[in-house]
């Protein structure tokens, strides 16, 4: 549209305007002229048009600021471009605009209906005095569907806005949510690698209280041993004193005996009986101090053994303190690791409560964020229903408007061809009729007339062949059209039949293969690829679910960039094996992986070079070293490339690091 106006005054503005709304303006009269004539060639109807350099602007504007309830002059409320002002003028100068109709009669009267008036709710003063009113669609006009468009619109921007905010709102409150449960989910771990040393700990303080209890208790039974073994000593001793006073009386009587015999000897005569008996005692004698002698061998060789392990035990008995002073000083280290495990237990324990509330506050963030989203979500839902609303009502207004304006032309050729009557000239010789029923009578009055002078249309019939004819052209048309339409809708059924089945077959095909490839790679786990939608296969969108080695099933979502990359790297070279294509370039699709995962990778490829040609560009070692052929460039002079390439299996045959 050319001209534009405020929301508060688009009825007032349409209603001054009124079928000049769907005026069209040109240039010049000759483009008038011309665009008359391509109507008139096309039989495309009747308009009206509106040449920029014929138009003359209306003039004598009374001041009427002061006036109660006067709200401006038509023209001066519209906004438009320059060019086109002089054609406002002439469409709507002279037209006040007034609050509302009491306002409008009053001054209507004071100024003795010199020029029209309109109210903002859209009630018609005419400088003749007529008055045009009644109720009226809102927002039905071009300008309010315009500005309410233009409203409608900014809303929507607005509301996009929100909703973009809202939404990375919610993906930061996401990002925060996950790395608190990453956080929690390390510090869980610490928190059962602590317990766990706390109990290795505890589980050692108990043995070492144990082994010290069971030392207790030896050096206990070592000190009743070693005074038992005292006691037996001091026994010997006297024993062994004892022996030797006895083997000094047994000396002392061998002497006495030896001398009595070297006395008897000298007097053997008389004293042989006494010298058998002497030497019977003798020998007695003899043997009673051999077996002491043996006896104190005995009891000396006793006495050095009771030494010996007197002495072993006083050093078993060092050595033992010094053990129970080593297991006391690592049991106080112990009591320290476990006191300082058990404040750090605590402090995880704390750690892991103040995320836990951060995770619920997040949560909960999260939950209102998603509550906003939903609500904003729902208010563009219905905002977009609302334009869409508008646009089909200003859709059926506009195919009304055409109607309207294909009935005007209808009549107003009817006027020509009839009474040879153009739209002015009935204009100057129409009458104001009262009511529906007084038109009415005035058409049958007026048909009347028509008939009483007898004037008949002689090209009816053919005009009604020539109708006839179109009609039937354009029903066979409307015929083949709608044959066309069936026989395309069941190709397209047909279709969608055979897509969906081979897009199942596929499917299922490379999601069985997915799950072989993924456990190759990754070594362990499973994975599978499932429909949102199992009734709707060629809309609906994959999810991917997979389940790590040591881990529970997750979404891909949940997964790390680099865990990500390689399950998207397992499913590409699941559709390969599948569907496998003579070439394939693959571009820095390992910048994630680590070492290890790059080993994996490239061993996997050089496993499908069978039956695909690879080109992998690369910043990876691992995967240069699982290449056959390297190219690289360099630029050794300013501005000037150089490519080069290094076959590794001829390198490995001439330097014989691989046998031919």
């Amino acid at each position: 549209m050319l001209i534009a106006t405020d929301d508060k005054y688009s009825v007032a503005i349409e209603i001054a305007l009124g079928a000049a709304m769907q005026n069209v303006v040109v240039e010049n009269e000759e483009s008038a002229k011309a665009a008359i004539a391509y109507l008139k060639r096309g039989n495309l109807g009747r308009a009206t048009f509106l040449p920029l350099t014929a138009m003359r602007a209306r003039g004598g504007q009374r001041d009427l600021s002061r006036e109660e309830g006067f709200l401006g002059w038509a023209q001066d409320l519209i906004r438009c471009d320059r060019k086109y002002e002089t054609m406002v003028s002439s469409l709507v100068g002279g037209t006040a605009v007034c609050d509302h109709i009491d306002s409008a009669i009053r001054l209507a009267k004071q100024y003795k209906y010199s020029f029209r008036i309109v109210t903002l709710d859209g009630q018609l003063i005419t400088s003749s005095g007529a008055m045009t009113g009644g109720s009226l669609n809102k927002n039905t006009g071009m300008l309010s569907r315009k500005n309410e468009i233009e409203r409608l619109s900014a809303q929507l921007t607005a509301l996009e806005k929100q909703d973009r905010e809202q939404d990375a709102a919610w993906q930061e409150a996401l990002r925060d949510f996950n790395a608190v449960e990453y956080e929690i989910s390390v510090s869980r771990e610490e928190l059962r690698r602590a317990e766990d040393a706390l109990l290795q700990l505890q589980s050692t303080q108990t043995q070492h209280a144990a082994l010290l209890e069971n030392i207790y208790a030896r050096i206990g039974e070592l000190e009743e041993e070693q005074e038992g073994q005292g006691s037996r000593v001091q026994a010997a001793q006297k024993k062994i004193a004892e022996l030797d006073r006895k083997a000094a009386v047994c000396i002392a009587q061998a002497e006495e005996l030896e001398a009595e015999r070297e006395k008897l000897r000298q007097d053997r005569s008389g004293q042989e009986e006494t010298r058998g008996q002497l030497e019977a005692r003798t020998a007695t004698l003899r043997e009673e101090l051999a077996a002491a002698d043996a006896e104190e061998q005995s009891t000396r060789t006793s006495l050095a053994e009771l030494k010996n392990l007197i002495a072993s035990l006083a050093g078993d008995r060092q050595d033992k303190e010094s053990a129970v002073r080593a297991i006391r000083a690592r049991n106080e280290e112990l009591r320290r690791l476990i006191a300082e495990q058990e404040a750090q237990c605590a402090e995880y324990t704390a750690q892991i409560e103040a995320k836990q509330a951060r995770v619920r506050a997040l949560t909960q963030d999260k939950l209102n964020l998603e509550g906003t989203r939903q609500a904003c979500e729902k208010q563009s839902q219905q905002k977009n229903s609302d334009l869409m609303n508008l646009e089909r009502e200003r859709s059926r207004l506009e195919n009304r408007r055409l109607d309207a304006q294909n009935q005007q032309d209808s009549i107003l050729t009817k006027m020509w061809e009839n009474y040879e009557l153009v739209e002015a000239t009935a204009q100057d010789v129409r009458i104001e009729l009262e009511s529906l029923t007084a038109a009415g009578r005035r058409i049958t009055e007026l048909r009347s007339g028509i008939k009483k002078l007898g004037h008949v249309n002689i090209d009816a019939i053919e005009e009604y062949e020539k109708v006839r004819e179109r009609y039937e052209f354009m029903s066979a048309q409307r015929d083949d059209l709608e044959k066309a339409k069936k026989d395309l809708l069941g190709v397209i059924a047909e279709l969608t039949t055979n897509m969906e089945r081979i897009f199942s077959e596929e499917f299922r095909k490379i999601n069985e293969s997915f799950g072989r490839t993924f456990v190759e790679i990754f070594g362990g786990g499973s994975a599978k690829l499932r429909l949102e939608d199992d009734k709707d296969i060629l809309n609906c969108g994959i999810e991917i679910k997979v389940e790590l080695p040591g881990k529970a099933v997750q979404t891909i979502s949940l997964l790390s960039g680099g865990e990500k990359a390689f399950v998207a790297i397992a499913l590409y070279f699941a559709i390969i094996k599948v569907r496998a294509t003579p070439f394939c370039l693959l571009d820095e699709i390992d910048a994630a992986l680590d070492d290890v995962n790059v080993s994996k990778y490239a061993e996997y490829m050089r496993r499908l070079c069978d039956i695909t040609q690879f080109i992998a560009i690369t910043h990876r070692r691992g995967t240069m070293e699982g290449c056959d052929i390297l190219y690289g460039v360099t630029m050794q002079e300013q501005g000037v490339s150089k490519l080069l390439a290094l076959n590794i299996s001829e390198v490995e045959k001439q330097l014989d690091l691989k046998p031919n």
